[in-house]
C-alpha cells in the first residue's frame, strides 16, 4: 500500500522505509510462539553441568543460543549439556550445539553431551562433532586432561588437581 511504512520484500520479510531496517512479520511467517526452556547449572569438579528441561527447536533455539553464550563466554574449560529431558532436536537447535562445541574447542575447552536419550545421540552422532558420554561420571573422567590443560594455561600459580 502507498505511504505504508513497510514496504514487501518477499515472502514474510519487510524493510522500514526510513531506516531500511529489517522486521519480521509473524503473521506473513507463521512463526510458532517462543517456546520456553529451562537450563540449570551447576559446577562440579572445575567443569559445568547445564541440564536442558525441554525440547529444542526453531521456537526456542535463539533464545538457548543467547544463554549457552553466556555461559561459555567466561566459563570452566569444560560444559556438559544434560540432555536427559530432550525428547527432539530440530536443525536450529543443532546448530546451536555445533556453534557452541565450535567456539568452546577453537578456545581450548570442550563441550560434552550427557544422558542424550537415543533418538537425540542418533541425529548428533552422525555429524561425528560432538563428544557424548552416557553420563557425567564417564565425561567427568574422560576431560580430566583437557581440565588440567586449561588450567595449566590460566592459572600457572595453582597446582594441577
Amino acid at each position: 500500500a502507498k505511504g505504508a511504512p513497510y514496504r514487501r520484500i518477499d515472502r514474510g520479510v519487510w524493510y522500514g522505509s526510513s531506516f531500511g531496517s529489517k522486521c519480521v512479520c509473524e503473521k506473513a511467517l507463521r512463526i510458532p510462539r517462543m517456546r520456553k526452556f529451562e537450563l540449570k547449572t551447576q559446577i562440579i569438579q572445575k567443569s559445568m553441568c547445564a541440564r536442558l528441561t525441554s525440547d529444542v527447536d526453531s521456537g526456542n533455539a535463539l533464545a538457548l543460543r543467547e544463554v549457552l553464550g553466556d555461559i561459555v563466554k567466561d566459563g570452566p574449560p569444560v560444559l556438559f549439556l544434560d540432555l536427559q529431558e530432550v525428547r527432539k532436536m530440530d536443525s536450529a537447535g543443532i546448530a546451536v550445539l555445533v556453534e557452541v562445541h565450535d567456539r568452546m574447542k577453537k578456545e581450548g575447552r570442550q563441550l560434552g553431551l550427557i544422558n542424550t536419550p537415543t533418538a537425540v545421540q542418533h541425529m548428533l552422532e552422525l555429524l561425528g562433532v560432538f563428544e557424548i558420554y552416557q553420563d557425567l561420571e564417564t565425561g567427568l573422567r574422560a576431560t580430566k586432561k583437557v581440565i588440567a590443560k586449561w588450567q595449566r594455561l590460566h592459572d600457572p600459580t595453582r597446582p594441577v588437581e
